[in-house]
C-alpha cells in the first residue's frame, strides 16, 4: 500500500490486510522469543554459584542452593587444583546460602 502525492490512498483488501497482520505477528513473535531467551539466560546466570572470596588456603562460594551444590563443588575443586591441592568443604551456611571450603594437600 503505497501513497503517492496527490492520489487518494487505496484501502487494502481483506487478504492484503491479513497478510500484513501475519507478517507483523511473526516479526513480533520473533522479537518476543529473543527477549525471553536473553532474559532467561540472565536469570540463570544470576542464580549460579560464584566464588566470592578465595586464595590458596580456601574460599567462600555464594549462592549455593540445592541445585547449585554440584556446581559449587566443581568451582572449589577447580580453584584448589590451580595450587595442586584438593578441596574440602568445611561449612555450609543456610542463612547466607554459601559454602566455605579449604584447599588441602593431596
Amino acid at each position: 500500500m503505497r501513497v503517492t502525492s496527490g492520489a487518494r490512498a487505496r484501502m487494502p483488501s481483506d487478504g492484503e490486510f491479513l497478510a500484513y497482520l501475519c507478517r507483523k505477528r511473526k516479526a513480533l513473535y520473533g522479537k518476543a522469543m529473543r527477549l525471553a531467551i536473553i532474559a532467561s539466560a540472565l536469570l540463570l546466570t544470576a542464580c549460579a554459584p560464584r566464588l566470592s572470596f578465595s586464595n590458596e588456603a580456601g574460599g567462600v562460594i555464594n549462592r549455593t542452593g540445592s541445585i547449585g551444590s554440584d556446581r559449587a563443588y566443581k568451582l572449589a575443586t577447580d580453584h584448589c587444583a590451580k595450587y595442586g591441592k584438593i578441596a574440602r568443604f568445611t561449612d555450609r551456611d543456610v542463612l547466607t546460602n554459601s559454602m566455605r571450603f579449604e584447599c588441602v594437600a593431596s
